[in-house]
């Protein structure tokens, strides 16, 4: 048994899973496990990681019809042994001192999750996205991007996900990232944070503002927030129902609503989606100071655009 499992969903990677994996390798820490899940890739994936398990006795693939990154996922941890888990897109990278360091601070704080901040790797550029690194508060802090953070920047206690049945909406390939992470976290009593930028998440800019754009996903939006407002389990409080429901989603549907007019959609369209979610949109908050401003004034902007008056 290792002490880290690596969980890498797979579907058509074949341009990227060699450097992906070569860039966990390549890690400083040395005691862990890659399990890749290949969810029904048509493309040389799976040639590519079967060679490369061939010659290292820690990488485990694994074949499944597909069925999402959800599914992948969550397959990936009941294959998993470990203690701590960590996920990591088939496209995105590791620095190579991140299982070092966040290996040394979970294990020497006995913590539940720990986290690290992340790059944007857009054309081979760097860009870290910043945050702040708040622990106080974490889950609230988390919600209204004072704290950004990716997927690739967990390594959580498996006991935490096994122990609170916690795993992956398999329903939707939108959003059930940040759902996951908001049980996680909210179950974590001690979170630790290393203070660095020690992965890389790969971002084409044209690709997700286009072919991955939808307004559909809208719907998915207000889907996962609304089931984590009424899971019982999470016990939610009162600034976190706010910071979920009256700032984040609020900021989703109105930032989705003007992307959609700056890549021009029909104005028609947006206004009759606009009309189904101002009851939720009119419900924001104001107790989250400077972002509540500037989610304001991104509702203005909003309404502006499509004629109407504001709120």
């Amino acid at each position: 048994m290792a002490k880290i499992d690596v969980i890498i969903p797979l579907y058509n990677g074949e341009d990227f899973i060699l450097d992906t994996i070569k860039s966990v390798e390549n890690n400083t820490f040395k005691d862990f496990n890659i399990i890749v899940v290949d969810d029904g890739s048509n493309d040389n994936s799976s040639k590519i990681v079967r060679s490369l398990a061939k010659n290292h006795n820690n990488i485990f693939y694994y074949y499944k019809e597909n069925a999402g990154v959800s599914s992948a996922r969550n397959y990936g941890i009941e294959k998993s042994d470990s203690k701590y888990l960590c996920f990591l897109d088939a496209d995105d990278l590791y620095n190579p001192l991140f299982l070092e360091k966040l290996y040394e601070k979970i294990s020497l704080k006995d913590a539940d999750l720990c986290l690290c901040g992340y790059n944007q790797l857009i054309d081979e550029k760097i860009y870290p996205k910043k945050t702040r690194f708040i622990k106080n508060d974490f889950l609230t802090n988390y919600l209204i991007t004072k704290n950004k953070f990716h997927i690739s920047c967990f390594m959580i206690k498996r006991d935490i996900i096994l122990a609170n049945k916690i795993k992956f909406y398999e329903q939707t390939s939108y959003g059930e990232d940040i759902e996951f992470l908001c049980k996680v976290i909210k179950h974590s009593k001690n979170i630790e944070l290393v203070k660095e930028y020690l992965t890389y998440y790969r971002l084409d800019p044209e690709r997700d503002s286009l072919s991955s754009f939808s307004l559909k996903k809208i719907e998915e939006d207000v889907a996962y927030s609304y089931r984590l407002f009424y899971d019982e389990r999470l016990n939610l409080n009162y600034r976190e129902k706010k910071a979920l429901i009256n700032h984040k989603l609020v900021g989703s549907i109105v930032n989705k609503l003007l992307n959609a007019i700056e890549m021009g959609y029909d104005l028609d369209i947006i206004r009759d989606i606009y009309k189904a979610y101002e009851p939720i949109i009119a419900d924001r908050t104001n107790i989250f100071t400077l972002r509540s401003l500037k989610l304001y004034l991104n509702i203005v902007k909003l309404q502006k655009k499509l004629g109407y008056d504001k709120i």
